[in-house]
């Protein structure tokens, strides 16, 4: 953004001028012993500052956002991890919906082996655990 060297002289001279306004003001704070010369001061530079920044803002307004490479990558990604999570969503329901139609034994059966894998994965976890107290010495 800041690469175009119009845009770079802009805002230097704007800079420029702030600190040229700045140092006249000073002086004849100074030279005339004004009232709030100190805020006088202050909003002498800051003005062109706010300039610059309002001038870069519609800059980048009125050209829109690019993204580079790496980023439109990345939305992209982002836009197909989304449509995979709809996916996954709607075959999820299409799931439910054909498991509402089976017949007991077949949901019994089911949840025999749902029991099942929740017994084994207890036991993993026991496994484990008894694994890390080992290791650390701990006596139960």
């Amino acid at each position: 953004m800041l690469t175009h060297p119009t845009l770079l002289t802009k805002i230097v001279v704007n800079i420029a001028i702030g600190c040229i306004m700045t140092y006249i003001v000073y002086r004849d704070a100074k030279k005339n012993d004004i009232p709030h010369k100190d805020i006088w001061i202050v909003g002498t530079f800051l003005i062109p500052a706010v300039i610059a920044v309002y001038f870069l803002y519609t800059r980048v307004i009125r050209k829109g956002v690019r993204l580079t490479k790496r980023q439109s990558l990345l939305a992209a990604r982002r836009h197909a991890q989304k449509a995979r999570q709809k996916e996954l969503r709607a075959e999820k329901e299409h799931i439910a919906k054909t498991q509402r139609g089976q017949t007991s034994e077949e949901k019994a059966q089911e949840e025999a082996l749902r029991t099942q894998k929740l017994k084994e994965l207890e036991e993993q976890r026991r496994y484990k655990h008894d694994l890390i107290a080992k290791k650390m010495k701990v006596k139960k």
